[in-house]
């Protein structure tokens, strides 16, 4: 199977690119966003550059409604730009820092599908090698695979069958009763989006 080869950068700046987007919700300013893509490739940290990218950013927050936002641009090994800015909660109109926790939504997903496929490429783990092969134990001995124990089909999770959300898990397993995470149908039969998968 031929992987498509992205170059680090271009993957980081993709990501970054996609959160800032997620974050903007509005379409005007994703014109606008859009319009400027050749700006971000080209910031190397200059305090001219880096104050029009604060500037642009400040209107993305003033124009989305969002109360916070941060940013890094990262070019090869180096982060060339950063910035927070907003307030953590409306109450305590406390700032927002560097070391803000955001909550990103389902964007990890892409990059660690991407980590994987990197991986495959030297040979592990193989897309459709059962993962429980490489476990050290059952996974239904792991406090959170429990409810599995009287259910093989755990055997048949491969890591294609999970990154192409074919698990037959539920997308949470909190909105189920009890919590306990189970399969509603068998892994590879069909696409149902998880987050628990």
């Amino acid at each position: 199977m031929k992987i498509l080869h992205i170059s680090k950068e271009a993957f980081i700046l993709g990501i970054s690119c996609i959160f800032l987007f997620t974050v903007l919700c509005a379409a005007e300013t994703l014109e606008k966003a859009n319009s400027q893509a050749d700006e971000w490739q080209t910031i190397q940290g200059e305090s001219r550059q880096a104050g029009r990218a604060e500037s642009f950013l400040r209107q993305v927050l003033d124009k989305s409604g969002a109360t916070a936002l941060s940013v890094a641009v990262i070019q090869g090994p180096h982060v060339v730009f950063q910035s927070s800015m907003g307030i953590v909660d409306k109450k305590t109109k406390g700032a927002v820092d560097e070391q803000t926790v955001f909550r990103t939504a389902s964007l990890s997903k892409p990059v660690f599908a991407y980590l994987v496929m990197k991986l495959t490429e030297e040979g592990v783990p193989e897309l459709d090698k059962p993962l429980y092969q490489y476990l050290k134990r059952p996974l239904y001995e792991y406090p959170e695979y429990s409810g599995l124990k009287n259910d093989d089909r755990y055997k048949l999770l491969t890591a294609r069958i999970l990154l192409s959300h074919q698990s037959g898990f539920s997308n949470w397993r909190r909105v189920r009763s009890g919590g306990r995470l189970n399969f509603e149908f068998t892994p590879g039969e069909k696409f149902r989006y998880s987050g628990e998968g």
